[in-house]
């Protein structure tokens, strides 16, 4: 039940709560003494959803330090180091706006298989939109960025300049064509290491 009390020339929203039942044979009806304003109430609510989301982020990078820690002993120290500095910068509940997009562990599975393959070069991390773990290496001017996508699909986008513009390249696939796409337009040094 909502009420609202006027308080110099503004109205102030009020809850509260009423509690009926029976004790033996008499109804009870109780109004609750605490009457909290809406913002505070608000505020409680969002205290236990902050909450659920820290434990939510929490979960969501162990599981990805497990499946890390699980390929280490093939990935360069410095390499392996950096993924799980960035991880935990993405996942960190204090500098994180949670919108309830975490990084979906199959998307970071690929991004796993990809290193461990390939000799590649670290990079900047990210996740997209709908929680799939992105990575991106810059040469000079120009940049590729991958999104690894659930079951060994992969979106890339490059921009190379040439000359004073840029040109943009754009490719979708699995590992297989990614593979191709890198090495027949020259991004393969841009990615591994020698």
């Amino acid at each position: 039940m909502r009420i609202a009390f006027k308080q110099g020339n503004e109205h102030i929203p009020l809850r509260y709560k009423v509690i009926s039942g029976k004790v033996g044979t008499s109804p009870i009806k109780h109004t609750s003494t605490e009457i909290l304003p809406t913002s505070a109430i608000s505020q409680k609510v969002t205290e236990q959803g902050n909450k659920t989301n820290k434990v939510n982020i929490f979960s969501n990078r162990s599981d990805l330090m497990i499946a890390t820690s699980s390929i280490s002993m093939h990935l360069p120290e410095r390499l392996r180091r950096d993924i799980v500095k960035q991880v935990a910068e993405i996942l960190n509940p204090e500098h994180l706006n949670y919108d309830g997009c975490l990084i979906n562990i199959s998307s970071f599975l690929e991004f796993l298989k990809f290193i461990v393959l390939k000799k590649i070069r670290p990079a900047a991390y990210s996740v997209s939109a709908k929680g799939n773990f992105m990575a991106s290496w810059f040469h000079q001017d120009d940049r590729i960025h991958i999104e690894f996508i659930e079951e060994n699909l992969f979106c890339t986008i490059v921009s190379k300049k040439n000359a004073d513009k840029f040109e943009y390249y754009a490719h979708s696939g699995d590992s297989f064509a990614l593979e191709k796409f890198i090495d027949n337009n020259g991004f393969s040094e841009w990615l591994y290491e020698t």
